[in-house]
């Protein structure tokens, strides 16, 4: 005679967390009779069947779900046994974005290379992910290519359809940099499905500083509104400038500190017509930014 306790059946998860997208076996008492499972929100890859022990699910829905098994146990005195497991499913996600430039100091008017990885570092794929990467008002776009995904260059959002664990997505885009005031390119990660779980990396960005100055070399004071002075573009970052103006005998004839592209082909030398007009003709120009940079020098031409 074997004397059997009433033993309540019991249900086992293979992992701690049950994450979703990933195959998460469950486990109950072995030689029994009839198993039949219930869920809810997932789909089996093993298992599950009448003379099966366990079941091997992949849980395609988050948030609360729940799995249950009832068997025949022939050798107890109340037969039917069932176990029950609420399962909360989560999303063991984290997306990754970082954004790269291939030359932080440009020349205005060059064109640069911006790079965009994201990194599926978590153990569930990820759907319909979404990053925003439009260009600041320093740039102008030119061209893109990816190797996963759409870029729109005109709403400025990447769409990546699926991303899988570990799968790095990459994404290019030329520029050109133009004059302006806002060279930060910032690049996030707005939505994805399921939910990334750390948000805290889903942000890059990288900002450029141009360099900007240039001389123009020739102007024509006549007073008609257009390319009337000596023209430093970008002269406004050296406030602490010195500009001097020579003739070709090597004479001053111009000479004022904190230049601000004033200058329309007039002396404010003794001996130089005063504050009066120069005339046509090459004069030589020494820019001291002030700076510690070296002196900048060379020619001009004024056509009258």
């Amino acid at each position: 005679v074997i004397v059997k306790n009433d033993d309540t059946a019991t249900l086992k998860q293979s992992t701690p967390r049950a994450c979703f997208g990933t195959e998460i076996t469950y486990t109950t008492e072995s030689g029994m009779q009839d198993y039949a499972w219930t869920y809810t929100g997932a789909q089996v890859i093993d298992g599950g069947g009448s003379t099966d022990n366990f079941i091997t699910l992949v849980w395609d829905t988050t948030g609360a779900n729940s799995i249950s098994v009832m068997y025949l146990d022939t050798m107890n005195c109340n037969p039917a046994q069932e176990a029950m497991l609420d399962v909360d499913v989560v999303a063991c996600t984290d997306l990754v974005i970082l954004k790269t430039v291939d030359d932080t100091t440009p020349v205005i008017g060059s064109d640069v290379v911006y790079t965009i990885t994201v990194t599926s570092e978590g153990i569930s794929p990820m759907n319909d992910i979404i990053v925003d990467e439009m260009l600041p008002s320093g740039l102008d776009y030119v061209s893109h290519m990816a190797d996963l995904g759409d870029y729109d260059e005109i709403l400025g959002t990447w769409l990546i359809p699926v991303l899988m664990p570990g799968e790095v997505a990459t994404l290019q885009i030329t520029a050109t940099v133009v004059e302006g005031n806002d060279y930060l390119n910032i690049a996030y990660i707005t939505s994805s499905s399921p939910t990334d779980e750390d948000s805290g990396n889903n942000e890059s960005s990288v900002e450029i500083d141009p360099e900007c100055l240039k001389v123009f070399n020739e102007f024509s004071p006549n007073d008609d509104g257009k390319n009337d002075t000596f023209f430093v573009r970008c002269i406004e970052k050296y406030p602490n400038n010195h500009l001097e103006i020579y003739n070709r005998d090597g004479s001053l004839i111009y000479e004022t500190d904190s230049y601000k592209n004033g200058w329309g082909g007039t002396s404010n030398q003794a001996g130089f017509a005063g504050s009066g007009r120069i005339p046509s003709g090459t004069y030589y120009y020494v820019l001291d930014l002030r700076d510690g940079s070296e002196v900048l020098t060379g020619w001009v031409y004024i056509a009258r």
